[in-house]
């Protein structure tokens, strides 16, 4: 081979991987209207969805994405009580059937812990060589091994390599792809089974030496079993990524301070801290919940008070009894303590923008208009309250509800 083509073949194998144009069609009438989304996982910690594409549902009910793609990924789409999950390959076109609609009920609105469930979307007339196919029959016979395993009184390293042979007999593989990898991390958690060398040697093998697998779902799965409770991070040092992961899961596992979350570096993971940090804090005194919002008039309210004042705010949903009442006692609070207090009223998971006209004792506001407020204050349930201090951050959570509530 000369010294130019070499040349070219390096060159060409350090060019980033060019987006592929995916195609994910269907016909469900059901869902006639609707404006539905692709998301895929940022990552496997925190709640982060990357977009990838979105579709209204046309009146015969057909509906097509059309996403670029540079890697293989889970995709979802919220249907309702459902979460539609597939893999999507690059430059591939798959037709799905969606589930029946399912809205969801009124508790499950208000249920801020509440998850739809996770489905496998129907494909039609696939390929033999579909992943979703492929994976599907790897994790049948892989649950099998699992179930072989667990019911043997003494799990030892020649049991594991039994039915590691097995599963690698059954699904060979001739590349390094999604599927060979998924294969792999599904590997990393049966040889942790081996309690002797657990879980120092599935590190070694399958992590310390390798990258990150953000996008494929079994990195993440192995990574949450090997590392559950290691506490040795720093002989991670070497691969920093891994390192960071590894930290940033014991922070989640109030291991060690959110504070450590300033010291991430990875460029891909740094987002994830960021939202973890979010997250972990959302709510707590001294947090910091935004500059400000949008009342209903369209009119902007900052979160530090122009004149000083504390704030009070009531997250409140008509549907509620005693938000009901709230709306009441925050009205005649308000007139009592307008010089002391500044109120304020948040409307969140209501079906419409409420319909209530301008106060000047009471700010009105919407999550329709304010999209990010209830994660920022971290909101569990409804109604609930806080108590802002004069710079805009929150000082008292929960506060009490309105009825008992007396500013000094």
């Amino acid at each position: 081979m000369t010294r130019k083509i070499l040349t070219l073949l390096v060159c060409a194998l350090m060019l980033p991987a060019q987006a592929a144009v995916t195609v994910l069609w269907g016909t469900a009438p059901e869902y006639a209207g609707q404006t539905l989304r692709l998301t895929t996982p940022h990552d496997g910690l925190s709640l982060l969805q990357t977009p990838l594409a979105e579709a209204t549902v046309e009146s015969d009910g057909t509906f097509r994405f059309e996403a670029g793609l540079d890697h293989t990924c889970l995709a979802a789409i919220e249907l309702g009580g459902y979460s539609g999950r597939i893999y999507l390959e690059p430059g591939t076109e798959t037709q799905v059937e969606l589930p029946p609609f399912r809205p969801l009920t009124e508790a499950q609105q208000f249920n801020p812990y509440f998850r739809p469930k996770a489905v496998l979307l129907s494909i039609v007339d696939p390929r033999n060589d579909d992943l979703n196919v492929r994976l599907e029959a790897f994790d049948e016979v892989c649950d099998s091994v699992w179930s072989e395993l667990l019911f043997e009184p003494n799990i030892t390293p020649e049991l594991i390599e039994r039915g590691l042979t097995a599963l690698e007999r059954q699904f060979p593989s001739e590349k390094e792809d999604f599927f060979y990898r998924y294969k792999r991390y599904n590997y990393a958690m049966l040889v942790n089974l081996y309690v002797k060398a657990s879980p120092q040697l599935a590190i070694e093998t399958y992590f310390m030496h390798d990258s990150v697998d953000y996008a494929n779902p079994a990195w993440w799965e192995a990574f949450d079993l090997v590392f559950e409770v290691f506490d040795r991070a720093e002989v991670l040092r070497g691969n920093q990524p891994l390192y960071e992961l590894v930290q940033t899961n014991r922070v989640i596992r109030r291991k060690l301070p959110v504070s450590w979350l300033d010291s991430v570096t990875t460029p891909r993971l740094i987002p994830m801290a960021e939202e973890l940090r979010r997250q972990l804090t959302a709510g707590t005194a001294g947090s910091s919940v935004g500059s400000g919002w949008v009342d209903l008039q369209g009119d902007s309210i900052p979160a530090a008070d122009p004149y000083g004042r504390p704030t009070y705010l009531v997250f409140a949903n008509r549907r509620i009894f005693e938000s009901q009442s709230d709306l009441t006692y925050v009205a005649q609070l308000a007139k009592k303590w307008e010089h002391k207090c500044r109120f304020i009223v948040v409307f969140a998971q209501e079906p419409e923008i409420p319909r209530i006209p301008p106060s000047d004792d009471v700010g009105y506001l919407c999550t329709q208009h304010n999209p990010d407020i209830t994660a920022a204050f971290g909101v569990r349930a409804l109604p609930c309250y806080y108590l802002l201090d004069g710079e805009g951050r929150i000082e008292l959570a929960p506060a009490p509800d309105p009825e008992h509530y007396l500013p000094e």
